[in-house]
């Protein structure tokens, strides 16, 4: 039975530090698929064999992630709601003058 050593799976910044890259250009090349991620626990991890292998240009490129096959559903037009009537405005009770009696004469 052989057992292999292998180094352990670098995190971002570590993988950033041997590629030359700032850590969010690593993210973009991730999500663009240039680079080889293993997702661990919601962490990436990167193997550095095969960072090694890019840098020298003798990993093949990592094929991009399968986009989604846009799903086209053509729905009935929504109805047109009809305009909430408001209740016509009931007229105001007529304003009392407080200060009337002291305008008073006589």
């Amino acid at each position: 039975m052989t057992t292999e050593t292998r180094e352990p799976l670098w995190r971002v910044g570590e993988a950033a530090a041997f590629l030359g890259y700032k850590k969010g250009t690593v993210y973009k090349k991730v999500r663009a698929g240039e680079v080889p991620v293993r997702r661990i626990g919601g962490g990436l991890r990167f193997d550095p064999a095969e960072l090694a292998a890019i840098g020298r240009n003798e990993a093949p490129v990592p094929r991009p992630r399968a986009a989604a096959t846009p799903v086209v559903v053509e729905a009935a037009p929504l109805p047109v709601k009809a305009a909430a009537k408001r209740p016509p405005k009931q007229s105001r009770k007529p304003r009392v003058d407080r200060y009337a009696h002291l305008l008073r004469t006589g």
